[in-house]
């Protein structure tokens, strides 16, 4: 196959962002309705939710993923 043809290693890691992130956000929001009281704001919920993705996301998740992916992505 030509490489122009191939789809880009960025718009391959975005499918693997997009993944990873829908995952975390299903368990994260899932969870946070048994942690936190539903007397907080939405918007402290929100900060909360965005500060766990993002450490998740940087620290653990997407290393993870992008040597799971490797072969796939480059």
């Amino acid at each position: 196959m030509c490489q122009r043809c191939l789809p880009s290693p960025r718009l391959k890691m975005a499918v693997v962002t997009f993944l990873v992130t829908y995952a975390l956000t299903a368990i994260i929001v899932a969870r946070e309705t048994t942690w936190l009281p539903r007397s907080w704001s939405f918007y402290l919920v929100n900060v909360i939710t965005n500060v766990l993705l993002v450490s998740l996301l940087t620290c653990v998740t997407m290393p993870v993923a992008a040597r799971a992916f490797r072969s796939w992505l480059y």
